[in-house]
């Protein structure tokens, strides 16, 4: 009955310390942030809070209470893959979040056949060589990744 309990928990948290700098801070200050995951009891990410803070102006912890900051779910974090199926070309769109990676196109066999830099929020592949079949839409950043299938007429 023990082990019954441990696997109704429904979820797990874990916590990684992130160092970023960004552009929108006075004179360029570093903005130091923390990420909480959760996960389901089946270990698949469910949700994304940040914790934010400045040093010298915020306090540089994290904080007691729900984040104030920013939070995403699973369906945030998603590729949007139109049209699908596709004939000439896929459009696929990312959260403003992840706007700068590498975007791959990979056959069901797990062959990249296409690669290309992701410098926005919308990226377009031109798929009008390829035979038809399934494929898979994968946007990396960093050790972030998210995949979307897709069929190719």
């Amino acid at each position: 009955m023990r082990n019954r309990t441990k696997a109704m928990l429904p979820a797990c948290i874990v916590v990684l310390f992130i160092v970023f700098t960004t552009s929108d801070l006075v004179a360029q200050t570093e903005n130091h942030c923390k990420v909480r995951y959760g996960y389901n009891v089946t270990g698949d990410r469910i949700k994304r809070d940040w914790y934010c803070w400045v040093p010298g102006h915020d306090e540089e912890k994290e904080p007691d209470a729900e984040p104030k900051n920013r939070s995403s779910s699973i369906e945030e974090m998603q590729l949007n893959v139109m049209p699908n199926p596709a004939s000439d070309q896929l459009q696929i769109s990312v959260p403003e979040e992840f706007a700068s990676g590498t975007m791959d196109l990979i056959t069901s066999t797990g062959s990249i056949v296409a690669t290309q830099r992701v410098t926005g929020t919308i990226t377009v592949i031109d798929v009008n060589s390829l035979p038809s079949g399934q494929y898979f839409v994968r946007f990396t950043r960093n050790d972030e990744r998210l995949i979307a299938p897709c069929i190719i007429d």
